[in-house]
């Protein structure tokens, strides 16, 4: 894999943006809040590579927050800092399905007119895809979204995972609870709604490899040790 959890999260938000980190799902209290930064200059915690203080892995929250506290008026105004009322702005979604196979789930999502930003398992079964959507509001994006929930529950996608304020497995990262890595597949910062399935293929795995072994003289290194 080409980058790591925090040079992951650097190609998607903007220098500057607050991200939150979470090592347990239901949990209000984030385990870091990161500071965006360049790619280049992103180094991992091992409590976050490792998967955290609980073994079930790392989560973030898929949009970009202010940082602070706000009364949730859906939750009878109880302070959060993973609500609506936090986001800054409404740029990603989350799909998701614990029901369809991996290979089915994959199979649908490439044939989606939808801005795929990026793939990730979950260190187990299931497969994430974060979607941009840039709404300027929260209406905005619920007006985006609700196109989608009908062809998306059909295939077994997570109907509460389609929130502004959902949390999506961080790629990059270790979940010791299913011994899985949260591995990344795609990376597009600035995708298209043309369907995965129609675009060309960029570079080939082959042709992957040769080039970070140009750039990272260890791995000839290594290869050559195993001959």
């Amino acid at each position: 894999m080409s980058q790591n959890a925090f040079s992951f999260l650097a190609h998607l938000y903007a220098p500057g943006e607050l991200v939150l980190v979470f090592d347990k799902f239901e949990t209000k209290i984030p385990l870091a809040t990161i500071t965006i930064g360049r790619p280049m200059d992103c180094h991992v915690p091992a409590l976050i590579r490792n998967g955290g203080r609980y073994g079930a892995g790392i989560w973030t929250l898929c949009n970009p927050v202010d940082g602070k506290s706000h009364p949730n008026p859906r939750n009878n105004n109880e302070p959060s800092c993973r609500s609506e009322e936090s986001v800054t702005t409404f740029r990603y979604g989350v799909l998701e399905s614990d029901q369809a196979a991996p290979e089915d789930w994959l199979a649908f999502v490439v044939q989606l007119p939808i801005r795929i930003a990026a793939i990730y398992t979950s260190g187990s079964r299931s497969i994430h895809c974060l979607i941009r959507l840039d709404a300027r509001t929260k209406a905005e994006w619920d007006a985006q979204i609700q196109p989608l929930k009908r062809p998306l529950k059909l295939l077994g996608a997570d109907a509460g995972c389609l929130s502004a304020v959902r949390l999506t497995r961080l790629p990059g990262c270790w979940r010791p609870n299913k011994n899985g890595f949260q591995k990344l597949l795609y990376l597009c910062p600035n995708p298209t709604a043309e369907p995965l399935l129609s675009l060309p293929v960029i570079q080939s795995r082959a042709d992957a490899l040769a080039r970070w072994r140009k750039l990272c003289p260890r791995w000839n290194f290594n290869q050559q040790e195993s001959q």
